[in-house]
């Protein structure tokens, strides 16, 4: 299997200043310092996960620079370079705006992305706080649609979700935030993607 890591929000051409939510981590009134961005928090989890799948036998690719278009076809490529290996290209983010839960979002048309979302949310029942994670099939409409829509272009072994773990701006999420939550959350992210890399390939990407 081989997981592509997107910190998204990062390295943006089109936005170079875009750090995605921002908060006020050590309670000194001032959001988004150092630590306190949603790349930041995302690049910490990525980081512990990069580091457990090679360990399990898998490929870990990770993506910091680029418009979305472009990392979307970076991700084509590797799928396309790689075939017969199941491919899980994960769009990282962390969420906001008063949730409680982590949530795992897919290409309603890929019934292989719809897997993985399923065993990303199963792999958040680990994380205090969170439970298992929620799934939604994302369409053309619908916000977020951007951040994996030209993955369905590629080729059958590869399918693309946005993992959005945690709410930055909910306290009970908090503990989360530490650099031994995120390295939790980058251990609950490579656990998903292993128990999917297991999983039955679907015969269709509609299914």
């Amino acid at each position: 299997m081989i997981a592509i890591l997107d910190i998204q929000h990062a390295g943006k051409r089109s936005s170079p200043r875009d750090v995605g939510a921002t908060f006020d981590l050590d309670g000194d009134g001032v959001r988004g310092g150092l630590g306190e961005r949603e790349i930041d928090v995302s690049a910490s989890y990525v980081a512990r996960a990069r580091d457990v799948l090679p360990a399990s036998g898998h490929v870990a690719y990770v993506l910091t620079t680029g418009d979305y278009g472009e990392r979307h076809a970076a991700a084509i490529a590797i799928a396309k370079a790689n075939p017969g290996v199941r491919c899980a290209y994960v769009a990282c983010h962390a969420n906001a705006g008063g949730g409680s839960y982590g949530l795992v979002e897919y290409d309603e048309r890929s019934g292989l992305g719809a897997a993985l979302a399923h065993a990303l949310a199963d792999a958040l029942s680990a994380l205090p706080g969170v439970g298992r994670g929620r799934t939604r099939g994302l369409g053309a409409a619908d916000r977020g649609w951007a951040c994996i829509d030209g993955i369905y272009a590629g080729p059958e072994n590869l399918c693309g979700v946005i993992f959005e773990p945690f709410f930055v701006d909910f306290a009970g999420h908090r503990p989360l935030m530490s650099p031994s939550g995120l390295a939790r959350v980058g251990a609950v992210l490579a656990d998903g993607c292993l128990s999917w890399s297991r999983g039955r390939i679907e015969p269709s990407r509609n299914a």
